[in-house]
């Protein structure tokens, strides 16, 4: 999503962290999580959201919804990812995963 959108979300649900933005999926690309949606499918797509309004681009491209905590160090502490989007990482095993890197600091 282009800025815009991604701080309008934060800003909507009172976030208290940083959201990255990740215009163009270069970041997905990097970490193997873009894809194209199939050629089929793209009236559909078009129908539910407006890509170019989020993206600014209608290449699309759209990224797996993935979760990651990264250490101070850069390690990567945790990692989620499936390609349902309905899927999402389970908050609690966020935090916990954080409570453990503070204890650790």
């Amino acid at each position: 999503q282009i800025v815009e959108q991604s701080m309008s979300m934060a800003e909507r649900l009172l976030l208290d962290y940083s959201v990255l933005s990740d215009q163009g999926n270069h970041v997905a690309k990097e970490f193997g999580l873009a894809f194209e949606i199939p050629e089929d499918f793209r009236e559909w797509h078009d129908e539910m959201a407006d890509l170019e309004a989020y993206n600014r681009d209608l290449s699309y491209l759209l990224p797996i919804p993935a979760t990651y905590v990264v250490d101070r160090s850069g390690t990567i502490r945790y990692a989620y990812v499936n390609v349902d989007y309905t899927e999402r990482a389970e908050p609690e095993e966020v935090l916990a995963v954080l409570d453990e890197i503070r204890a650790q600091s």
